[in-house]
């Protein structure tokens, strides 16, 4: 079985081989643009799926495509009540 673990140059490296930016990456998979700067910078560990899309998207160029045809998945959002409690951790 394929590692699905990949360091902060390993990331940079593939999504320069794919064309991408750090945040232009991100949207693609449905990350905000500041995740993606937090994968590249290595303070958020980059998840075994975006390691396993950026491993298919170098070896298979036609699933690439295929997903930018799609357009960028939806940004997924912290719940309204995890956010407020994550504020109110950082006011104390």
């Amino acid at each position: 079985m394929a590692a699905t673990t990949m360091t902060p140059d390993e990331f940079r490296a593939a999504i320069a081989e794919l064309g991408y930016s750090q945040e232009r990456f991100a949207e693609l998979v449905g990350a905000s643009p500041r995740t993606g700067q937090k994968w590249a910078l290595g303070e958020a560990r980059i998840p075994g799926a975006v390691v396993i899309l950026l491993k298919l998207f170098g070896e298979q160029p036609k699933a690439l495509a295929a997903v930018e045809a799609m357009g960028p998945l939806p940004t997924r959002t912290r719940p309204a009540k995890k956010a407020a409690k994550k504020r109110t951790r950082k006011a104390a």
